[in-house]
């Protein structure tokens, strides 16, 4: 491939990427939008906790080998190998989301058509996280642009029909229904179509390899599993002891936070090569340059973030979502410097990945969440929305801020090693 080339398809994938982090984005404003206004605030509230629990299922899925994927840049394992780890973490995906409706049915009082809400949009997620394996190898093959495009098209379809769907029969469940179909028709045919171009090989199954991708990844699909926990333990918490319209008005206020979480990740993406290489190199300076320029970045989106959101963040959230929320404007900012602290350890979790010390995330993680539980349930049940956002920017402040410990403390103990081999 010519420079010429390589650069249009750096540049292709960078827009690519952004358009879909866009669009992954704005999926559930652009649904709890409609929603509200055809089926009422206590179906928002339904389908806030759907996309919650469907986000939470879809770390078992991915398993977190994408960015492991990516970086595997001396090919120790092939693409059938990624292919074959992720059938199997899908079908954990489907598995547990089945184990835990029959536990909400039975514990939390889920009626059948929040069931059915629930389970539909975690098979949105199922599809999603299936495809995500192709999209690895585009990317892997410098050509992030692809998985950006059908992940673009194949979720304008999937919105297109929920949107149109519920605006005729007025119907949650049918909506979904027809758009996990024609979701999966779509990723079947294109990416079998396009990938034939990137992989020669027949699929098979090499139980080692497999089994060595799950083992090597298993640290990092803990800390995604239990990032994700922690983010949404305020909506589980207000699943089990407050109302539907508690759940929508939490879900409004904290979707501005859910969306610069979204973004964060696939702004992430281009740079994940170019970590890649240097930290291949051992090049400490450019490696230090790349993530000052990163928190920085962070930092101020952040600021500027709180910002808007102090003057026009409520009156644009009740015009999006017809609903009076003035009375969470306290909620919305605090969750908005919550949503920094997350970006930040989001940025820690790149970093430590391609640095291959993903495993001491783990530890970070587990006090975390371990905090979360214990104290979720009585933070809310005490002080309601506001407790649940207070909980939320308190876990990710301390989440971030032991994952950066971790981080800089190797980063400087490799350069200090360099410097004692260069002298």
């Amino acid at each position: 491939m010519n420079e010429e080339k390589y650069l249009d398809n750096i540049k292709a994938g960078f827009i690519w990427n952004s358009i879909a982090g866009i669009i992954n984005a704005a999926e559930a404003v652009i649904i709890l939008m409609v929603v509200t206004r055809i089926n009422g605030i206590e179906m928002a509230g339904i389908v806030t906790i759907a996309f919650s629990v469907g986000n939470l299922a879809m770390t078992i899925g991915k398993y977190g080998v994408r960015n492991f994927q990516v970086t595997d840049i001396n090919h120790t394992f092939s693409f059938n190998d990624y292919f074959s780890s992720r059938i199997i973490t899908v079908f954990i995906m489907f598995a547990l989301t089945i184990m835990y409706l029959l536990y909400a049915d039975i514990c939390l009082d889920y009626s059948w058509h929040k069931s059915v809400v629930v389970f539909l949009v975690s098979v949105i997620y199922m599809i999603e996280s299936l495809e995500d394996v192709f999209w690895g190898d585009y990317q892997k093959h410098g050509r992030l642009d692809l998985g950006g495009k059908i992940f673009s098209m194949r979720w304008l379809i999937q919105l297109t029909i929920i949107v149109g769907v519920l605006f005729i029969s007025k119907d949650i469940i049918i909506a979904l229904f027809i758009a996990c179909v024609c979701g999966a028709v779509f990723t079947y045919l294109y990416n079998k179509n396009i990938h034939v171009n990137f992989q020669k090989e027949k699929i098979s199954f090499n139980r080692e390899n497999v089994f060595s991708i799950l083992l090597s990844c298993f640290p990092l699909f803990l800390t995604i599993f239990l990032s994700n926990y922690i983010i949404n333990s305020p909506k589980y918490a207000i699943d089990a002891l407050l109302d539907e319209k508690s759940q929508a008005c939490y879900g409004f206020v904290a979707m501005p936070v859910f969306v610069v979480a979204l973004l964060s990740n696939f702004f992430y993406q281009p740079i994940l090569l170019d970590l890649a290489n240097i930290w291949e190199n051992r090049d400490i300076l450019n490696l230090s340059k790349m993530i000052k320029k990163q928190c920085v970045l962070i930092i101020g989106l952040t600021i500027l973030c709180v910002v808007g959101a102090y003057f026009l963040g409520i009156p644009f959230l009740n015009i999006l979502y017809s609903t009076n929320l003035y009375a969470q404007k306290k909620e919305l900012l605090i969750l908005l410097c919550g949503g920094g602290f997350f970006a930040m350890g989001s940025l820690c979790i790149v970093i430590m990945t391609t640095l291959r010390i993903q495993r001491k995330a783990i530890f970070v993680y587990i006090v975390v969440a371990i905090l979360t539980f214990c104290f979720s349930g009585i933070i809310v049940k005490f002080y309601g929305i506001t407790g649940a956002a207070y909980l939320y920017t308190a876990m990710e402040a301390l989440t971030s801020f032991m994952l950066w410990c971790f981080t800089i403390f190797y980063i400087k103990s490799e350069s200090n090693k360099n410097k004692l081999i260069e002298g």
